[in-house]
Formats: structure tokens, sequence, C-alpha cells
């Protein structure tokens, strides 16, 4: 399977994003064209798997990573409802990966099992570095979680009380 960016060709695509004329450029690729930025592949039968989105990629060493892969193993957990990953700023790796995880109600965490759990089932360079609990996430239209604040808030989501896994 080859992965790539997914495009939608139409004559009906959009008029371009509001106010962001650049951004609008780089959406389309040729006329009718519209580059989504999110990356997929066809599998066996031809049905188009999404595999997560450019913006997100995580630069790890040399190595692309998308956050996706890792969120849905860590949701796999029973006690696990929700799980985000995202890159963070390293001076060695360039960005090493954290996992900001909600528990489903009045679970207990074990940090040390979830980071096994990784270990059993992600390749080594998918493994967060560091796993932190919390309770709300900042949402953004159409009831997604917003990674861009979790990142720019990073200080914020990423306290100390909430550590419970430091795999460095």
């Amino acid at each position: 399977n080859i992965e790539g960016e997914i495009c939608s060709q139409s004559k009906y695509i959009f008029n371009g994003y509001l106010n962001d004329k650049k951004q609008t450029r780089n959406a389309i690729l040729k006329k009718n064209i519209f580059r989504t930025g999110d990356a997929g592949y066809l599998d066996e039968d031809n049905y188009l798997i999404v595999s997560g989105r450019y913006k997100e990629i995580i630069i790890r060493g040399a190595i692309n990573i998308f956050p996706y892969d890792i969120e849905r193993v860590l949701e796999e957990l029973k006690y696990i409802e929700k799980a985000v990953v995202i890159g963070h700023e390293d001076e060695i790796f360039g960005e090493i990966l954290v996992a900001f995880i909600k528990t489903k109600k009045n679970n207990i965490i074990d940090g040390r099992k979830i980071f096994k759990y990784c270990l059993d089932n992600l390749a080594d360079y998918q493994v967060p570095n560091l796993f932190y609990k919390t309770d709300i996430f900042p949402m953004v239209a159409l009831n997604k979680i917003s990674k861009y604040e979790i990142k720019k808030n990073y200080k914020q989501y990423a306290r100390k009380k909430n550590l419970i896994f430091n795999s460095n």
C-alpha cells in the first residue's frame, strides 16, 4: 500500500479559506483538485483508509510519525476514553512524543502499564516519552479536539501533578 495525500476532484470544490489566500493557493493542486491535508491509502479491497493529517505529523529524529496510529493503540485500553498525542520540541530529536490521556469515569491509571502496552503494540519510535492525565481537552467546531491549542498551551496541560509516566 502506497500512502499519500488524499485529494478530491470536483467542479464544486470551494471558493477558498476565509481571509487566507495563501492557504487557498496551497489547497488547490490543479483546477478542480482540492488537497485535503489528509494522508491515506487504498486497501486491498480499494477502500480509502485515512491514516492521519499532514499538519499533525510529528518528526522525531528523521522519522515522520502520525499521532493517530498511537492514539488508536492507546484507546484500545479499556480504561482510556480518549488519547491525544502531540510533538513537543526537543534538542536531540527535534520533537518528542507526548500523550495526553483522559480516562473513563473513576478509573485509576497506571503509567507503567500504559508504557508497556505501547512497547508491545507500537514500533519503538512511536512510543511516547511522556504521558499525562487530563480531564478536559480544548474543543473546536464539529466537536473535535484542538491539538493546536494543546501545543500552544503545553505548560498548562503538561503539569507535573498530571504526569503519569516519563520514559526519559
